[in-house]
């Protein structure tokens, strides 16, 4: 995503992304359509993740 101009303010894995009174609604589409593309791509991955635990 952030290749694609989208940062995340969240980069914990008990994080959540949020959006404020500051993003537009042009910014929440951009995001949108931007995760849509990238989603495709990762659930094609194969990865076996770790499991991260919040202390």
């Amino acid at each position: 995503m952030m290749n694609r101009g989208i940062v995340p303010s969240a980069l914990g894995p008990d994080e959540q992304w949020t959006i404020s009174v500051q993003h537009t609604k042009e910014d929440i589409k951009k995001h949108l359509e931007v995760f849509k593309e990238i989603a495709g791509h990762v659930r094609t991955l194969d990865l076996e993740m770790p499991l991260v635990e919040a202390i």
